[in-house]
């Protein structure tokens, strides 16, 4: 759609019927929802933590299993953090294409439930 929208006006692309107001519709059906977001979110700071954390057979036989520790923790913080700033920054550009495109959509109703606070409130909560 970005690139239609270097060709074209943002009235010309609302009206294509490969971009109209059904094609949003189906676009943002799943991924519209407040809650669904939160659980995503939930699921994929449980996944970073169970994939970057370390257990006790890893830390087995090191002199300095504390600072691997907490090397893994901060290691799990950068990766949530850039997870966070990525689906904050793609939620944004979302919001603002249909803003433009589709403004009576929105008016309607049609579009995502969420915003870029919402986002950073999910990724909160789930950290914990």
């Amino acid at each position: 759609m970005q690139k239609q929208l270097r060709a074209s006006s943002a009235q010309e692309i609302s009206s294509s019927p490969s971009y109209n107001k059904a094609a949003l519709k189906r676009a943002v059906k799943d991924i519209s929802s407040g809650k669904e977001m939160r659980k995503a979110v939930d699921a994929l700071v449980k996944r970073i933590e169970k994939h970057y954390s370390l257990d006790e057979s890893d830390l087995a036989g090191t002199d300095d299993a504390a600072a691997m520790s907490n090397e893994a923790a901060a290691l799990i913080s950068v990766v949530i953090q850039s997870c966070e700033k990525l689906l904050v920054a793609e939620v944004s550009k979302w919001s603002a294409l249909m803003g433009q495109c589709y403004a009576e959509a929105a008016a309607s109703g049609v579009g995502l439930e969420y915003g870029s606070n919402d986002v950073e409130v999910a990724f909160k909560k789930a950290r914990g």
